[in-house]
């Protein structure tokens, strides 16, 4: 039978849906509370986080629960469970496998197991260095505590949203469909046979990043021509993002949008286009949401609002997003006085875009300020 719900706290699909049935069973929730359990389950959230953060269950309990299926002990990583041999341990297997060190007697080693299905792995592990595994089971809650996720500056899902936008524009891609895959997030055009060019990667996206990214992209793709769906499958989320716009000919040097969008995605968090023509202007406002309230500077934003200098209150607003750190692209005129001081003298980078005219036509001109 397939899973009911993503494959991401046990790797045996079936231990959630045992607890389930028990929680059922033994009258510890009612049926009404275990449907709404069930939906948070297929959004993506952990057993413990449906079941024990939502109350109905207590930590105890629900260890109880596990410890009966796995035929187990229940051990509470509390203040002081930490052993002092971690170092028989590798790093990254603790990781991997989600363990930590309870206790060591002689050659015998106590390891909670956060999943124990994973108990084999580790005993053939330590075997060949001559220790033997007596298992128990651990909270992934309380194991997160001791071992929090490693967190990259560079990355973030942004990034990630916006290479992929980039990339589907520049190979004029309409459907595409990003979802779980086991440990892995795969990333496919919705044609047969048909898959993203393998130079696009993201190795950090990972499951368990996909209910973040799927609203991330909800929030900010719609104002960049996409449609964004969400859909549970087998293996987990999967989220479709459809073209509603069609892609622009290059008609005008600014309908090269993945070099703007590269340059939106950069150091400079201010990027301030001078003596835009009506026809820049309203390519911009199709791609990038306009500011029209001071929320826009108060929220984190991760994408670039514009914000028109014509207007004394926008020129307060993207001064205050600039000054929270918010990416702002503002509109100006170089026949106007120089409002956008405040930035420079903020020690904040800025890229100045003119235009130049020239007999031939209009080009752009990209320098820092």
């Amino acid at each position: 039978m397939s899973p009911a719900f993503p494959i991401t706290s046990f790797s045996d699909a079936t231990v959630v849906e045992r607890v389930l049935e028990m929680c059922r069973d033994e009258a510890r929730v009612s049926t009404r509370a275990l449907e709404k359990a069930r939906s948070l389950l297929r959004h993506g959230l952990h057993p413990e986080q449906a079941l024990i953060g939502t109350g109905l269950l207590t930590p105890e309990a629900y260890g109880e629960i596990l410890s009966r299926i796995f035929d187990l002990p229940f051990v509470r990583l509390m203040d002081g469970r930490r052993s002092g041999d971690r170092h028989l341990l590798d790093a990254e297997m603790i990781r991997a496998q989600r363990i930590h060190l309870l206790e060591r007697d002689g050659r015998s080693l106590q390891i909670g197991f956060v999943d124990p299905c994973a108990w084999h792995v580790v005993e053939g592990e330590l075997a060949t260095q001559g220790f033997h595994v007596a298992p128990a089971v651990i909270l992934w809650s309380e194991w997160r505590r001791w071992y929090p996720p490693r967190v990259e500056a560079s990355f973030s899902i942004a990034d990630v949203a916006r290479a992929l936008e980039t990339y589907a524009e520049h190979h004029a891609m309409h459907h595409l469909q990003v979802f779980a895959h086991g440990s892995e997030v795969k990333i496919h055009a919705d044609a047969p046979g048909q898959r993203l060019h393998p130079v696009f990667e993201a190795p950090r996206l990972t499951p368990a990043l996909l209910p973040a990214f799927a609203l991330y992209l909800s929030r900010e793709a719609p104002a960049r021509g996409w449609q964004v769906t969400s859909t549970m499958t087998t293996h987990g989320q999967a989220i479709h993002l459809t073209r509603k716009q069609p892609f622009a000919a290059a008609t005008h040097p600014f309908d090269w949008m993945q070099t703007f969008t590269s340059i939106a995605g950069g150091t400079h968090r201010f990027i301030l286009i001078l003596d835009a023509d009506p026809y820049v202007r309203a390519r911009l406002l199709e791609r990038f949401p306009h500011a029209v309230s001071p929320e826009h500077w108060r929220r984190a934003a991760q994408t670039p609002h514009i914000y028109d200098g014509s207007q004394e209150e926008e020129r307060e607003w993207a001064w205050q997003a600039a000054l929270q750190g918010q990416p702002v692209i503002a509109l100006a005129s170089s026949a106007h006085e120089e409002w956008w001081k405040p930035v420079v003298e903020a020690h904040l980078p800025i890229q100045r875009i003119s235009a130049q005219r020239h007999p031939e036509g209009v080009a752009w001109e990209a320098c820092p300020l």
